[in-house]
């Protein structure tokens, strides 16, 4: 199950703090909220500090936000190289 919640930090980004795991089932939620944050014109930034755990749809939906301009922090050394080696 993921939780999302959303900081608007300032007003040009709006953070997506991520928890729990990131599976297929969860990605309309997240793709929702993607799209609600570049409705408002804001940057998106997505905080995984919280995630234990994201599958192969959820690796490639992350690095297709992320080549869209999405900031992603606070993920683990693991996910950082799933995310770099993700071909899609």
């Amino acid at each position: 199950m993921l939780k999302i919640s959303r900081n608007d930090r300032d007003s040009i980004h709006t953070t997506l703090q991520l928890e729990g795991r990131v599976t297929q089932a969860d990605l309309s939620e997240l793709e929702r909220a993607r799209k609600e944050s570049q409705n408002e014109g804001r940057r998106l930034v997505l905080d995984l500090t919280g995630v234990s755990f994201v599958d192969r749809e959820g690796v490639f939906a992350l690095n297709r936000m992320r080549r869209h301009g999405t900031i992603i922090t606070g993920c683990s050394p693991f996910l950082g190289e799933l995310l770099k080696e993700s071909p899609r």
